[in-house]
């Protein structure tokens, strides 16, 4: 091969390396504003009000809040109260408490068991409540962790957020809220119900979140097979 054609070939491969960067950066932020949009994640950048102070408190995963200004504290809602306001509440259980905690190993061979293949799953936070960057867990540690999450596209080409709470796996279409964003959000759920955790009181919320909240979707089982049935168009018939 001439040296003119390794180095065309040098630069196509470059090319692609380059365009799958730029795509999965793309990917990311898009996702960040979509998670913040639906409440699972707070970004304060983006929840806070006029007068800079943010105080909403996510649905699925609440983040602790740092730096908080002491002029502000009475403008915080806690917990339990924004859950009353929002869903009807089933229980709340301690996070050391629970029986149904999962560790990083049995986690992957319970998702491997699904169909969910290729996935980087990963995690931000401790059974004692502290939050870390999110780390890419393994199926050889068996540490316990309160939430998990992963990103997951479906043979159907579908994107979906997977998020494992108290051992509990529900599902948000992200290309269905993504295309009919003026629309309650899905909540894909085995049970009827959401599972949540808040890391300010490294407690796990089960509730049933207020029409005008979360459109729950009951399914029997949630794994790969189930969500490539699940497309958008079966989502907005459904």
């Amino acid at each position: 091969m001439s040296s003119s054609k390794r180095n065309i070939n040098k630069k196509g491969k470059w090319f692609f390396i380059l365009m799958y960067i730029i795509l999965t950066v793309i990917l990311f932020v898009l996702l960040l504003g979509i998670f913040s949009y639906l409440n699972i994640i707070r970004l304060p950048f983006l929840d806070a009000d006029k007068s800079g102070n943010s105080y909403d408190i996510p649905a699925v995963v609440s983040h602790e809040w740092t730096d908080v200004p002491e002029e502000s504290v009475l403008d915080y809602i806690d917990s339990e109260e924004y859950y009353e306001e929002n869903s009807e509440i089933v229980s709340v259980v301690p996070v050391n408490d629970s029986d149904n905690n999962v560790s990083e190993e049995e986690l992957i061979y319970e998702l491997n068991e699904r169909g969910f293949d290729n996935i980087q799953v990963t995690t931000s936070y401790s059974m004692d409540g502290e939050y870390s960057d999110p780390g890419v867990i393994t199926d050889s540690s068996e540490d316990e962790h309160p939430s998990y999450e992963f990103l997951y596209v479906s043979e159907s080409d579908e994107y979906w957020s997977v998020i494992v709470i108290d051992g509990k796996i529900m599902a948000l279409p992200l290309s269905y809220n993504l295309v009919f964003e003026n629309v309650i959000p899905i909540v894909v759920s085995e049970t009827g119900e959401v599972v949540s955790y808040d890391s300010s009181t490294n407690s796990y919320f089960y509730t049933i979140p207020n029409n005008d909240r979360y459109d729950v979707r009951t399914v029997e089982r949630i794994d790969a097979v189930t969500l490539a049935e699940m497309t958008v168009e079966e989502l907005e018939n459904g």
